[in-house]
């Protein structure tokens, strides 16, 4: 039996430091570690859910460092190989479990959904890879979770069950189990993408710093990764290739830097960790401005960079001032557009020394783009690119953004590229392939901007496949 708790809710210790209560001859005698008391109710419950062991991480995590990783990298394995997840959170503990009724079920699956347990990040890793998870009640009464979302769905509320499809971590996995004769075979992984990983530990927390990257990748692939500069490398060398939104991109997460704080080459599009909590701690959360997902381009993670489609306008660095200046297309920028992208320029490009800079935003995938006329599409919120009427897309996109055209967003989000390549102005580059194009500028992401659209209006953008270092 694994046990998934909230560390708030006091039920752990650490028996190498202050104690052992399991070797301890009296409970006069223990004077500190994991409460024996703890053991002796989850040895009590795990008999009774017919297991013969339990495991929990307060007592069977070492505190030392190395100890802990090594055994953070068999999480996947303790919680896909357990017979049972039991799950203890003091809002479902204070419920009386024993024989409940159609009207009780309904009442613990809405706590369930609202409970600390359900919002943490080490949790949610633990219920998605459980195959059999059991709540934990008063008196050390236990129900199934799984019983209980099918007794609701059958005969109770429906609107309430139908919440759980919002929760897919929560719906059972197969049992992989049989009562008779014990373990019959592990369960196949399932892994997330990188970029749904991500979004769902968005409002996740975890207590210990740098645990977040350690739950994401234990997420995306079944060895953990304790860095961001571990984690994103070991996606580079997968054999099979791994995309990523390049709408999840465009947020204003940090980016990955080596121990020098500099850019890591190849990596310079990567965020540092999965969500935006923690990067200003003074900084109001509301504020933070993100890209709508739906239907935006996936890149693709190589050695070399991400590689994908974006709806882009270059322009020169040195002559960005100029009144006037052309596009890489060779169309005009407004004036307002083109002071916007000076200021841009001194910020972000030229202390760094970039010849030619690029503003980028997601291009939508080409199989949403259907001639469906004038059907309406829902209200962008804040932050979210907005692209019009549905239609079918061409290879060259050369319209402008209606982003800008939108009076009541006053701010989008926009990525700034560098590069140190010549660019010739107006030349027409083919399309890349997967795969390395000697013609092809070698971009770098300097940053994501708060576009105005009050002030300027967004540049002529087309859209081109590049590949970002």
């Amino acid at each position: 039996m694994a046990v998934s708790h909230v560390w708030s809710h006091g039920q752990g210790g650490r028996p190498e430091i202050f104690g052992n209560a399991l070797l301890s001859p009296t409970p006069d005698s223990y004077t500190g570690g994991f409460n024996l008391c703890l053991h002796r109710r989850f040895e009590r419950v795990s008999r009774n859910l017919g297991c013969v062991s339990y495991w929990m991480d307060t007592p069977c995590i070492p505190h030392d460092h190395k100890l802990r990783l090594d055994e953070i990298s068999h999480i996947n394995d303790v919680f896909l190989g357990s017979k049972v997840t039991l799950v203890c959170d003091r809002d479902i503990m204070s419920l009386d479990l024993s024989n409940p009724t159609l009207q009780t079920m309904e009442s613990i699956l809405a706590t369930v959904l609202v409970c600390d347990w359900n919002v943490r990040a080490w949790t949610f890793l633990e219920a998605m890879r459980a195959t059999n998870i059991y709540l934990l009640g008063r008196d050390d009464t236990t129900v199934r979770l799984q019983d209980m979302l099918v007794a609701v769905w059958s005969a109770g509320d429906i609107s309430l069950s139908n919440l759980f499809f919002t929760t897919p971590h929560l719906i059972p996995a197969p049992n992989y189990y049989r009562a008779t004769t014990g373990w019959e075979g592990s369960k196949t992984l399932e892994t997330l993408p990188v970029d749904k990983a991500a979004a769902v530990l968005n409002n996740r927390h975890a207590s210990r710093a740098g645990d977040d990257i350690v739950i994401w990748s234990l997420l995306c692939q079944e060895a953990p990764s304790h860095t961001a500069q571990d984690f994103w490398p070991s996606l580079q060398t997968r054999k099979l290739p791994v995309e990523v939104s390049t709408a999840f991109l465009l947020s204003e997460t940090s980016r990955l830097k080596s121990s020098s704080g500099v850019s890591i080459p190849g990596l310079s599009w990567a965020p540092e960790c999965p969500n935006l909590a923690g990067q200003q701690k003074d900084h109001d959360m509301g504020d933070f401005l993100t890209v709508n997902e739906e239907n935006c381009v996936k890149g693709i993670v190589t050695e070399k960079g991400l590689l994908a489609e974006w709806r882009i306008s270059q322009f020169p660095v040195a002559n960005v001032s100029t009144p006037g200046a052309s596009s890489s297309a060779g169309t005009p920028s407004e004036p307002g557009t083109t002071r916007y992208l000076e200021q841009i320029a001194f910020q972000s490009l030229i202390p760094k020394g970039y010849k030619w800079g690029a503003i980028i935003q997601p291009a939508q995938d080409a199989r949403y783009h259907l001639d469906l006329g004038q059907l309406p599409l829902p209200a962008a919120g804040k932050g979210q690119p907005r692209f019009g009427k549905m239609k079918k897309m061409k290879d060259k996109e050369n319209t402008r953004s209606t982003a800008a055209k939108e009076e009541q967003e006053e701010e989008v989000l926009v990525a700034i590229l560098g590069t140190r390549d010549l660019i010739v102005q107006g030349l027409h580059r083919p399309r890349m392939k997967l795969g390395a194009n000697p013609g092809a500028p070698r971009w770098t992401w300097a940053a994501v901007h708060r576009w105005k659209t009050n002030e300027a209006s967004l540049p002529v953008m087309r859209r081109e496949r590049i590949c970002i270092a």
